[in-house]
């Protein structure tokens, strides 16, 4: 219920977004309307910092939650009725006339029926004894998350160009300590201030805002706090707060060293693999690194926590069936820096994540037992599915024809086999250990107190949507999930989910190679 009422907020917004915003440029009663749409957007932005507050203290309103919802068939209802009032008031304002006699009243309505849409699907969430209890217990916390909120708004209203603002003052600090760097690894790095182009050799690029470290800095601040708010019964405050500071400055030295690297790669070596490839998965890289390091240092360090430990991650059984994929997505960032249009290494993350699933072998072998054919049958439906919902880019296909097939046969062909390897055997079998085999299994013991049926519908929903994020396509990748949590309930047994899987890919390659459809390798 959770995932759908989020969702509703999501596709609201969106609505609000597409009826509303042309009121802004009407003057008068009908600009006031075009800011209607702000409250949606800002519940949606403001469920994160609810979702942290509640995660860190869910123990003590688990029975509130979990408990019997007596009024919600009610609640159902009457959701309904305002949505569909939304959508008539928002269908009649838009093509009302400035002049309409009815606009200042269907207008309030309109407002009043957002509100009470907001009001009942939080009832629908909880029982009114819980909002009342959480808001009493949790004021200070959710009074900062309104406070971060309206400094959002005013942050947008005021300084529409604070880029610029941070530009002026990280720029010149960034490149002077990239220029040094640049010079101690035999290059000179040139700048023209005006323009904010450097400038080795031959290679110039333009250093954006964007690339100067603040949105890093900006992820950083977010994971540290919210890490830090989840686990603040385990710290020691004012100390631990000083992981902080120390975290930008880490990422912003990092940061400085992309753009130092960048340059050189560019110069040296190939401007492809320096724009593609290198730019955007070093950036990557300097969030996670900075991430675990922080990580470490809190956990490990007596003078931030007061249960200090030399053990990081315990990994047991369950725990090994993420890594794989880990290390999937991992590889990927990898070979990603030093790759331009085409993904010429593709192998080298089939053969490390292969020798990872040889290593783990005593985990998988007890899951080779015989398919059901429904499983066959599901990696049917779901690849014509992905061939209808994914649309094929004939820009794309040329481009990766042209590439692959203008190097040698040996290169070509090993490389069209490791793709296929991978596609067929490697990935299905990370995939299905993280998704169906820890994420839906870890969701489905996280939802014990719920019936069967509904502790597997919102596990297959929950680890359907996640498996549809990964793979770009969302709607497309999430039917995709569902299908492989069912073929993986039918028989309760991994192998169906992992087959249906490998046919569906292995579908999908027959069609890449037989109509050279390579948009979607």
């Amino acid at each position: 219920m959770w995932l759908v009422v989020f969702a509703e907020l999501s596709g609201l917004d969106i609505l609000l977004q597409a009826y509303l915003t042309p009121f802004k440029l009407r003057g008068g009663l009908l600009s006031s309307i075009g800011y209607f749409n702000l409250f949606p957007a800002y519940i949606v932005k403001g469920f994160f910092g609810f979702a942290i507050i509640l995660l860190a203290r869910f123990g003590n309103y688990r029975e509130l939650i979990l408990g019997t919802h007596q009024k919600r068939k009610v609640y159902v209802a009457i959701h309904g009725v305002l949505l569909a009032a939304i959508y008539f008031l928002l269908d009649y304002i838009s093509g009302a006339s400035p002049t309409d006699n009815a606009l200042s009243g269907l207008s309030g309505l309109l407002l009043i029926a957002i509100a009470a849409a907001m009001a009942t699907a939080m009832l629908l969430l909880a029982p009114l004894q819980f909002w009342l209890r959480f808001v009493r217990e949790q004021r200070w916390e959710l009074f900062a998350v309104i406070v971060c909120l309206l400094l959002y708004k005013i942050a947008t209203i005021w300084f529409g160009q604070y880029d610029k603002i941070i530009a002026g003052i990280l720029f010149t600090p960034t490149v002077q300590l990239a220029g040094w760097i640049d010079h101690l690894l035999g290059y000179e790095l040139a700048v023209d201030i005006s323009t904010t182009i450097v400038t080795v050799g031959t290679f110039s690029v333009i250093i954006a805002p964007g690339c100067l470290g603040y949105q890093g800095i900006g992820l950083i601040l977010l994971f540290l706090g919210g890490y830090i708010y989840i686990i603040r019964a385990q710290l020691i405050f004012p100390n631990v707060l000083l992981v902080i500071p120390l975290a930008i400055v880490v990422i912003w030295l990092l940061n400085t060293l992309r753009i130092a690297l960048l340059m050189a790669i560019g110069s040296s070596w190939s401007p492809e693999i320096a724009i593609q490839g290198f730019h955007s998965a070093a950036g990557w890289w300097n969030f996670t690194i900075v991430g675990l390091l922080s990580i470490v240092a809190i956990k490990r360090t007596g003078w931030f926590t007061n249960r200090p430990t030399t053990k990081i991650l315990h990994l047991d059984d369950e725990n090994r069936l993420l890594v794989p994929q880990l290390a999937l997505i991992a590889a990927s960032l990898a070979t990603l820096l030093f790759t331009a249009s085409f993904d010429w290494l593709y192998p080298v993350r089939v053969v490390i994540v292969g020798a990872i699933l040889f290593h783990y072998r005593r985990i998988i072998r007890p899951w080779m037992i015989r398919p059901h054919p429904l499983a066959i049958g599901t990696g049917i439906i779901v690849s014509v599915i992905w061939i209808m919902m994914v649309p094929a880019s004939a820009e794309e296909a040329q481009a990766f024809t042209h590439t692959l097939f203008s190097a040698s046969l040996f290169a070509a062909a090993g490389w069209l086999l490791f793709r296929i390897i991978g596609a067929v055997i490697i990935v299905p079998l990370a995939e299905e250990m993280a998704f169906r085999g820890f994420l839906l299994t870890y969701c489905e013991h996280a939802l014990a107190r719920f019936s069967t049926p509904t502790r597997q519908i919102c596990a297959t929903l929950i680890s359907s949507i996640a498996f549809g994020a990964l793979h770009g396509s969302l709607l497309a990748g999430t039917l995709a999930g569902i299908a492989f949590a069912a073929a993986r309930y039918f028989r309760g047994e991994m192998i169906d989910a992992i087959i249906a899987h490998m046919t569906a890919n292995l579908l999908l390659a027959a069609y890449v190679l037989a109509f050279a459809q390579w948009s979607y390798w």
